[in-house]
């Protein structure tokens, strides 16, 4: 029964939304951890102007159902294709043949840790965003325990290495914060609404989620102090501990050249 409810309760929230987003994807719009709570953040950071947007590893649905549901005319990229969506360029983002200069926003969310060459994986991704465009890099702090993560950041070696093909850092986000574990929020969330939509055939989403993404959105770019203290705990839960550059096109940073100008031997 619980579960009818909820089904019910998800789809007259997202209201006509529902009727082109396949159900599976529903609980992406009402969940905390890194699913409303981050489609708020890109609310945020990118523009209802920047139309055209790439979504790099599309697969998981999330990103391309909310820039879609925005707005935005959206063309996902992945390593095979999906019926789910629509346009799939298919292909690996380190050599993938796409345009140069073709899309306003680059999405590449829990992504580059898994590519081969990630310094050819940003690179091409600089060549096929417009120089005014916005890239949104995603990645985990620290994290050695996936198997298929070829590679550990931190935030000073992502910086340095988005320096080096030519972006530069404009915003930067730490979480989870306030939903270091999802279901502690989730839980009694979907059990209200259900309860309120079984009396009352509506839903309260609209009005308990937008104060707590607010809040999550605030702990993520004023108190990094936060983020920091739950570094070492966060990693025993799903979620584990994220972080997110907004990126713009700047000059590429030559660290060959600087290497040698710190370690080539003078008289």
């Amino acid at each position: 029964m619980f579960r009818r409810l909820y089904r019910a309760a998800k789809q007259s929230y997202l209201g006509e939304r529902a009727g082109w987003i396949p159900e599976k994807y529903w609980s992406q719009f009402v969940c905390l951890g890194s699913a409303s709570d981050w489609h708020y953040l890109l609310s945020r950071v990118v523009p209802k102007s920047k139309k055209r947007v790439l979504v790099v590893g599309v697969h998981g649905g999330r990103d391309y159902f909310y820039f879609k549901s925005a707005g935005h005319e959206v063309v996902g990229q992945d390593l095979f294709p999906d019926d789910d969506f629509g346009e799939v360029i298919i292909g690996n983002i380190e050599d993938v043949q796409i345009p140069e200069k073709s899309f306003d926003v680059v999405v590449a969310s829990a992504v580059i840790e898994h590519v081969a060459d990630d310094f050819a994986a940003l690179k091409n991704i600089r060549r096929i965003l417009k120089d005014d465009g916005i890239f949104i890099l995603c990645f985990p702090l620290y994290n050695d325990w996936e198997i298929t993560h070829l590679h550990i950041y931190s935030d000073e070696s992502m910086k340095r290495l988005a320096k080096s093909v030519g972006f530069s850092v404009r915003q930067s986000f730490g979480y989870p914060n306030l939903f270091f574990y999802p279901p502690l929020f989730n839980i009694p969330l979907h059990g209200i609404n259900a309860l309120i939509f079984a009396l009352t055939h509506g839903t309260v989403y609209q009005y308990i989620l937008p104060p707590l993404w607010r809040l999550e959105f605030f702990l993520s770019r004023k108190h990094t102090w936060l983020f920091r203290a739950f570094r070492y705990v966060l990693g025993k839960f799903h979620n584990g501990n994220l972080l997110t550059f907004v990126c713009g096109k700047d000059e590429v940073f030559s660290h060959l050249d600087h290497n040698k100008g710190r370690f080539q031997p003078h008289d």
